[in-house]
């Protein structure tokens, strides 16, 4: 993510580029010059990516309350020497959408090879081997939001890009010591803050690596704006390297994949054509980058120019729009910012990866049927249009795009969306609450489903099983499979040393992987009627879901007699 090979030219050609740093020994020393804690700031998707350095485990569905252990050990540790703020991606904003597509499908293409290989019974090892870059499914981020909340702040991006906001704060606050992430976007930023690399941080000795900002402008000999030109004119997340400034590349060096010849060029570029003296800099940029596209589309590339530099700066305030009503800006204070992005028809990312298409087509049409009926609920009293999401709709060889639906409205009588969120002020509307719960997760099941017998330990559980049995996406004996896993980690009783199988049986694979994605989004379900309190984190021990699965998949019974303390807690029976 980023600048294109910005962190490489960094780490091998600029000198001091690239530096041994200790978090414990930089804050240490903060303290004794400023009397008080430093601030980080922690890209969270990048944390959870880094941290899960176990791809047999993250292939498995991992190990969620050891994965738990191990994160709040470090944050405990870490939170007494350093005041932390972790930022989560919102919604996609449009200067980035294109490359968000693409790389959703360069991912899609990687967690395709990946079900091949575990559809091929080839071992992990193997499959590590051959997939580089593994990705971690996107329901497993609640762990780190949890802990994000308990030891520290968490903000999540709804004005501006994710980068720009964390940029923003640490121009703005000077307590900000460092930015932890992996994208070379923030060498590029201005601001007396430093960059240290998630990447390579050692969670035991709290050492990493330091891309050094500084060293990076005495490299170049670039100023500030001048680095928001050679971003633009290399390539980035809004200017693609790949297409948009290949012509440009191709003129002024002969290798334009040697990050040693590109950079250099490019700023001596930049100063030999005074470019920011230009009168009108976007156009001139434009003409430059673009070439023969700026004759065909002038207004076009002069846009992404402008998109480009835009993203880049951090003097705007981040103010609340005068057009947010009380339900909008309710959302912001509780942090229901999906709720908000739908009312602010941003466009919202909906994403399939580990998933068997071509044998489970079905799995697409139930998830887009959910979430459309979520939207019917948010945008019920709102005047009719069709909704924008950004995803894929169901062959296993169709890219992601922007697709348009019909939300799906309930036949409820609703109270204004405000009553419904607020459960605390308006605990009236508990029984429509629960009414547009069943019919969200379960619509066409006959028996009456008694909520309240659930223990809310497992409430969340047995709803995103209820609801993936209802659908026909697992059958009732994988569900106790999983119900039987989780009673085995709520009881405490799962053995330390418990390794992954060599080779994983394909259904549990597509099974561990459906309830995690599920899970996440029965949770969704809670937010948008009101029952957020009723939420939890998955407590799922994927090594153990595969280990009892392949031993055990054809003793039905065998279950039952396991499962006999939770026998009143099978609803998707």
């Amino acid at each position: 993510m980023g600048v294109r090979q910005l962190q490489t030219y960094v780490k091998n050609y600029v000198l001091n580029g690239y530096i041994n740093v200790s978090l414990y020994d930089e804050c240490k020393d903060f303290k004794r010059q400023y009397s008080t804690k430093p601030i980080l700031l922690i890209d969270l998707h990048s944390f959870l990516r880094i941290l899960l350095k176990d791809l047999k485990e993250v292939l498995c569905g991992i190990r969620h309350q050891k994965v738990y252990e191990r994160l709040e050990e470090f944050l405990e540790d870490i939170s007494q020497i350093a005041d932390l703020v972790f930022y989560n991606e919102g919604p996609v904003f449009p200067a980035k959408l294109s490359e968000w597509i693409n790389r959703q499908n360069q991912e899609f293409t990687r967690a395709k090879n990946v079900l091949e290989l575990i559809n091929q019974e080839r071992p992990l090892e193997e499959i590590i081997e051959r997939v580089k870059n593994i990705e971690v499914p996107i329901s497993h981020f609640e762990i780190v939001e949890s802990l994000a909340k308990k030891y520290g702040t968490l903000k999540t991006a709804v004005d501006k890009e994710c980068d720009t906001e964390m940029a923003q704060y640490a121009c703005q606050d000077p307590l900000v010591l460092a930015i932890l992430a992996d994208d070379s976007d923030f060498l590029i930023f201005p601001g007396n803050w430093r960059y240290f690399s998630l990447r390579d941080l050692d969670q035991k000795t709290f050492e990493t690596k330091e891309y050094n900002r500084v060293a990076l402008r005495e490299n170049l000999g670039l100023n500030d704006q001048e680095l928001v030109l050679l971003s633009t004119l290399n390539g980035n997340d809004v200017i693609s390297f790949d297409k948009d400034s290949f012509y440009f590349h191709k003129k002024l060096v002969k290798e334009r994949y040697s990050c040693l010849q590109r950079f250099p060029a490019i700023a001596q570029y930049i100063k030999d054509n005074n470019l920011l003296d230009k009168k009108n800099l976007l156009a001139d940029v434009a003409n430059r980058l673009f070439d023969w596209k700026f004759k065909l589309d002038a207004n076009g590339c002069i846009g992404k120019v402008r998109d480009s530099f835009k993203f880049y700066d951090v003097a705007s305030k981040n103010e609340i729009p005068d057009s947010e009503d009380a339900t909008m800006v309710y959302c912001r204070q509780k942090s229901y910012y999906f709720v908000h992005s739908i009312l602010s028809h941003m466009t919202v990312k909906l994403t399939f990866n580990y998933f068997d298409h071509e044998r489970s087509n079905n799995f697409f049409t139930t998830v887009n049927c959910l979430f459309r009926k979520e939207i019917g609920i948010i945008l019920k009293d709102k005047p009719f249009r069709r909704y924008r999401i950004c995803s894929k709709m169901s062959h296993a060889d169709e890219k992601y795009e922007m697709i348009s639906f019909n939300p799906i409205i309930p036949k409820f009588k609703q109270p204004p969306l405000i009553e419904l969120l607020d459960r605390l002020q308006y605990p009236e509307h508990d029984e429509l609450r629960f009414k547009l719960l069943k019919w969200l997760i379960c619509e066409q099941k006959d028996n009456h489903i008694n909520f309240e017998s659930i223990p809310q330990n497992i409430f969340l559980d047995v709803l995103a099983l209820i609801y993936m049995v209802h659908e026909g996406l697992i059958d009732v004996i994988e569900a106790d499979i999983i119900l039987l896993s989780i009673k085995h980690v709520e009881n405490g009783d799962v053995p330390e040393e418990l390794s992954a199988p060599e080779i994983l049986h394909p259904r549990a694979f597509y099974v561990s992987m459906i309830f995690s994605y599920c899970h996440y989004h029965v949770t969704r379900c809670l937010e948008i009627t009101g029952l957020k309190s009723l939420t939890k984190l998955l407590n799922f021990d994927g090594v153990l879901f595969h280990n009892i699965f392949r031993e055990h998949i054809n003793q039905p019974f065998y279950y039952q007699i396991l499962l006999a303390d939770f026998a009143n807690y099978r609803h998707y029976v």
